[in-house]
C-alpha cells in the first residue's frame, strides 16, 4: 500500500495543512523519513485530524518503523474509529511487530467494516496460518480469490495452508 490518504470533507487549512502538503511532496520522492517529519508537524499542528495521523502512520511504515506506525495507527482510530485505512495500517504493523492474534483481530475488524481488499485478506490469511490456524486461513484465502484470481501471492499462501 502507496497511497497517502486524500483530504475528503471540509478542507483543511492552517499550519497542519501546510506540513500535510510537504507530507506529500516527500512522498511523491518516496522520502518516507522526510514524509514522517512533516506529518509529525501536521499532527503537532492539528491533534484532532484522523487524516494526518493516518498519513503519519503510512509514512513510518514505510520508513520501516512499525512500532510509530502502530502508535500513530491508533491515535487515527481513537478519534475515527470506523477509518478502514487506519484499521488496515494497524493491522499492518502489528504483523510487522508479530503480534499474530492483535493483526488478525485488526484485519477481522476491517473485513467487518465491510473492506474486502485482496491484499489486506492476503495479510490476514498469513497471520492466520503464522497462528496454525489452516482452515480459517484458507477461508479468508478463498474469498480473496474470488476477488482477485490472478495473485499468486495468495495461491501460494493457499498452497501451504492446505
Amino acid at each position: 500500500m502507496n497511497t497517502i490518504t486524500t483530504m475528503n470533507g471540509p478542507a483543511r487549512t492552517g499550519r497542519g495543512h501546510q506540513h500535510w502538503e510537504q507530507g506529500i511532496a516527500q512522498v511523491s520522492k518516496r522520502d518516507w523519513v522526510g514524509a514522517a517529519r512533516a506529518f509529525r508537524r501536521a499532527v503537532r499542528a492539528a491533534p484532532a485530524d484522523a487524516l494526518y495521523w493516518i498519513n503519519l502512520a503510512n509514512a513510518y511504515r514505510h520508513a520501516g518503523d512499525h512500532g510509530r506506525a502502530l502508535v500513530a495507527a491508533e491515535r487515527a482510530l481513537a478519534l475515527d474509529a470506523a477509518q478502514p485505512l487506519a484499521l488496515r495500517l494497524q493491522g499492518e504493523a502489528l504483523a510487522a511487530l508479530h503480534r499474530y492474534p492483535e493483526a488478525v483481530a485488526a484485519f477481522e475488524r476491517l473485513e467487518a467494516a465491510g473492506v474486502r481488499e485482496p491484499d489486506a485478506m492476503l495479510q490476514h490469511g498469513a497471520m492466520l496460518q503464522a497462528l496454525r490456524r489452516p482452515k480459517e486461513a484458507i477461508d479468508i484465502l478463498m474469498q480473496a480469490a474470488a476477488i482477485e484470481p490472478s495473485m499468486m501471492q495468495l495461491h501460494a499462501l493457499m498452497a501451504t495452508a492446505f
